[in-house]
């Protein structure tokens, strides 16, 4: 483990000589999600879902041309669902967290004014507020996003940006605690919509 870290703490280091504009930021968002669920007994639910999101990023990008960038996202975020509206009277989670990892394209348009646009995979764990609930895994969403980052001083920066993502139809898992049941491996057909906005400090 200790090796692991030295490893990522050299390549952090060798990457910031090398970097264009890269960041870390933090955002708000409310989001929209919808679609359907296919259930092990084989019921298939429509839902909706509206609430809200913070999430931080870490941006590691590298120039390749004078006008071009290219480099890797990676971040996670805190998920809180305000409505919910299924066909069923399972609720698929509480509060979520939603870690990712992505690809970024970045083009610079002046000195203060850039555009990424990024596609990458992410996980969302959902949990319950109390013990009674669901234990949600959507193990793997695509998503892609674009972002505008405008330095308004030397290290900060105001970024905004639309992701949106699918899930086309694999597995995820729900854990039901309460009664002690369980539900097993499930499908979900379902996208997100999700607009940003937030600041950065750039590096």
């Amino acid at each position: 483990m200790k090796k692991l870290l030295l490893i990522l703490l050299t390549a952090f280091l060798f990457l910031i000589p090398l970097s264009a504009r890269s960041y870390f930021s933090i955002t708000l968002s409310p989001y929209f999600d919808g679609g359907n669920i296919l259930w092990t007994d084989g019921n298939d639910v429509k839902y909706t879902e509206i609430g809200g999101n913070a999430n931080l990023d870490l941006a590691m990008m590298m120039d390749i041309g004078d006008v071009i960038s290219w480099g890797g996202t990676f971040g996670s975020g805190v998920r809180l669902p305000f409505y919910e509206n299924a066909s069923s009277e399972q609720v698929l989670y509480d509060y979520a967290f939603t870690p990712y990892v992505a690809t970024t394209l970045g083009i610079k348009f002046d000195e203060k004014f850039y555009m990424d646009l990024s596609a990458g995979v992410s996980m969302l764990i959902g949990l319950p507020s109390e013990g009674e609930g669901a234990l949600y895994f959507d193990l793997a969403e695509i998503f892609a996003g674009a972002s505008f980052l405008y330095n308004f001083s030397h290290s900060w920066a105001f970024r905004a940006g639309i992701n949106a993502s699918v899930n086309p139809g694999l597995p995820i898992i729900y854990i039901n605690n309460s009664g002690n049941s369980t539900e097993g491996a499930m499908l979900r057909i379902g996208y997100r919509i999700m607009p940003f906005a937030g600041i950065a400090l750039t590096f």
